[in-house]
């Protein structure tokens, strides 16, 4: 199998560092353009990532809150499956 070399010459870096000139540009104009909109609407980044962090705790509460619900149907299912479980095996084995 054939190795590869993998050293870079002046141009690819030259290369690189033009094209991560250019996403910086990008990212600035984009924050830039996010920021205005935002401070528009009166949006401010804490609204943005408390509500992100308040759905979040929701849908953790809500599975929570599932979860014991289910718990409870198990509860009360086994309070009756169980004891017929047992008297069934129980009957079985006089027979």
């Amino acid at each position: 199998m054939p190795e590869h070399d993998h050293t870079y010459d002046a141009d690819d870096r030259r290369d690189r560092n033009r094209s991560n000139g250019k996403q910086f540009i990008k990212l600035v104009l984009a924050s830039l353009l996010v920021g205005f909109v935002m401070y528009q609407s009166g949006l401010t980044p804490g609204d943005i990532f408390g509500g992100f962090g308040r759905w979040v705790g929701s849908i953790f509460s809500d599975f929570g809150s599932t979860i014991g619900t289910v718990a409870i149907w198990f509860g009360y299912g086994a309070a009756v499956v169980f004891p017929l479980w047992i008297l069934i095996r129980i009957l079985k084995s006089f027979k």
